[in-house]
């Protein structure tokens, strides 16, 4: 629903600033739409979307870098993709981009869902690198990544679309290792090798803290009413037709940003105040 409004709007906006849509940044397209709420929505959208993105880069950094601080790794990824992002390039091109990143990465999903889904339909072991003591590096989902690459270089060059190579990608390197981890020693009868026993961890309850039932209730309150007036001055353009539509879009540009804000504000309090219950 979220992207079928943003695709409406971004016509809109095109239709409003007489240009192309391919020629107009997100936030080019938020304010001829929106005014200043549009341009709030796409800063509080972005800051939502990349919170968890930069935090598992982070992650993911700190795990290769030893003694690393957690705190400072993201930091300085935040920074550096902050930087990255003011340039131009970065969001003309970002759908070839998550394209991009996107091929790369699915050859990982299709190893896991080979390993941890068809090998017990099969019959054959999980975890079989451990039970065979071969190290930490697997080798055949390290050559299965690197063949589903090569087979989505080649259909590149046979001419086919980037968006339609996950698809073969993600089917190549799952076919790719279920060959090369039978032969070495996935294929193992179950029943023959003890199962690798994980521990179960333990989470510490969180003990449970009362929360002012009627501020939150108020919260909640506020939040809707902002939600409604939100609704309500888009359904007035649409009502009001063609005459005076310039004054009521107008009217709209200057006052919705007062109840989007409200509605953020009050809505994050309302769930904080929900999750300390």
């Amino acid at each position: 629903m979220a992207w079928i409004a943003a695709g409406v709007m971004g016509a809109g906006a095109a239709v409003l600033m007489g240009n192309s849509l391919t020629e107009i940044d997100s936030g080019g397209v938020a304010h001829a739409a929106l005014g200043w709420a549009g341009v709030l929505a796409v800063v509080i959208a972005g800051w939502t979307t990349s919170n968890p993105t930069i935090y598992r880069a982070g992650l993911a950094l700190q795990a290769v870098t030893r003694n690393g601080s957690r705190t400072r790794i993201t930091l300085a990824v935040g920074v550096v993709t902050t930087v990255i992002a003011c340039f131009p390039f970065v969001f003309s091109r970002l759908l070839d981009f998550v394209g991009v990143y996107g091929l790369v990465l699915c050859p990982a999903g299709a190893i896991v869902l080979t390993e941890h889904w068809l090998f017990p339909m099969l019959g054959w072991r999980r975890y079989w690198l451990e039970a065979e003591g071969r190290g930490a590096l697997n080798v055949p989902a390290l050559v299965a990544w690197l063949s589903s690459m090569i087979v989505a270089f080649g259909l590149h060059l046979a001419g086919v679309h980037l968006f339609f190579l996950f698809v073969p990608t993600y089917v190549a390197a799952g076919a790719v290792y279920a060959v090369l981890a039978s032969r070495a020693g996935a294929r193992k009868n179950i029943s023959a090798v003890p199962p690798t026993v994980r521990p179960t961890p333990s989470y510490a309850v969180a003990p449970s803290r009362r929360s002012n039932h009627g501020r939150n209730r108020f919260w909640g309150v506020i939040a809707v009413a902002a939600l409604g007036a939100c609704f309500w001055l888009g359904l007035r353009i649409a009502l009001g037709g063609l005459d005076g539509y310039a004054e009521s879009h107008a009217a709209l540009k200057s006052w919705l940003g007062w109840p989007t804000l409200a509605y953020f504000v009050a809505g994050t309090l309302f769930v904080r105040g929900r999750k300390q219950r």
